[in-house]
């Protein structure tokens, strides 16, 4: 688990998962790439262990092989921190990738469920899978609770001791569903592929469902907020980032002022291609969480 994460709109990032594959435009340049291709070599076993060789160097850069490993052994991680924290979960990784099970997806939402001191930030490019696993979930013969979800997670993960004693108190107060703890989002990178997800998370049952227009990659056009708790817009940064036109960035704000929604303008690059963050948009920096919270 990384603390004080450098994600501008995160506290700290939870990893359940290691590996992804590409989605969509959105995913050439992405930062995970390189951050786990990195971690692959390094020299803590236990780090390289999970990231090692799931990328290959070409020449536009690491990239995926498309193998995602599950790490039973994080689920604990947030049962152990019990002061509040804002927790982006597989910032490396897509929860609802097709090759992550749905049982331990499940499990995922089970630590969450015992973890209501926390705030858990779920972003997805896969928002048809996403749709279709809280619909399976509702009538899964074993785990349609979060009560035995969390159940699971602490067979997954082998919790025991003190770190299972958040898990066992849910059976004296079962959580509310949706988690109210959970927020659900997805990228919204272009028209063609990130628009439609928003259909998919507006049927998704979340206490706070978030939009993450970035890498804004066009004119995303006109956006039906209804439903939509919190936006996130900013450009690509890196190698060979690709640029993106403020006005994209103006027209998303001023459909969030009207609807109500919170808007967080995360970053963009200046002339020299130089990440700024959190700047400036006609003389006023957004930096608005939903319900009035923080990072």
């Amino acid at each position: 688990m990384s603390a004080n994460s450098k994600i501008e709109w995160t506290g700290d990032t939870w990893p359940t998962l290691a590996g992804c594959s590409d989605a969509s435009p959105g995913c050439a340049r992405c930062y995970a790439k390189g951050q786990a291709h990195r971690m692959g070599f390094n020299p803590n076993a236990k780090i390289s262990g999970r990231y090692g060789g799931l990328t290959v160097l070409r020449d536009n850069g690491p990239q995926w092989i498309g193998e995602v490993r599950t790490l039973p052994e994080q689920l604990e991680v947030p049962l152990r921190r019990k002061s509040p924290r804002t927790m982006f979960v597989n910032s490396l990784s897509d929860t609802f990738h097709a090759d992550v099970p749905d049982e331990f997806i499940a499990a995922m939402f089970g630590v969450m469920a015992a973890c209501p001191q926390h705030t858990f930030q779920v972003l997805t490019k896969r928002a048809e899978r996403m749709e279709e696993w809280f619909t399976r979930i509702a009538t899964h013969p074993t785990l349609r609770s979060p009560c035995a979800m969390a159940d699971h997670a602490a067979y997954l993960g082998g919790i025991r001791g003190k770190d299972a004693d958040a898990i066992n108190a849910l059976y004296r107060r079962p959580p509310a569903w949706p988690l109210p703890n959970v927020h659900v989002g997805v990228s919204v990178e272009n028209r063609k592929h990130g628009v439609p997800r928003i259909d998919h998370l507006r049927r998704v049952p979340a206490a706070v469902r978030f939009l993450s227009v970035e890498p804004l990659l066009e004119d995303i056009g006109t956006i039906d907020m209804t439903g939509i708790s919190w936006c996130i817009a900013g450009s690509e940064s890196g190698h060979r980032a690709r640029p993106m036109n403020e006005d994209w960035v103006r027209s998303i704000r001023d459909q969030c002022a009207p609807a109500g929604v919170p808007f967080f303008y995360k970053q963009r690059l200046d002339a020299k291609g130089r990440k700024i963050s959190l700047p400036m948009l006609d003389g006023v920096q957004h930096a608005a969480f939903p319900n009035g919270g923080d990072r």
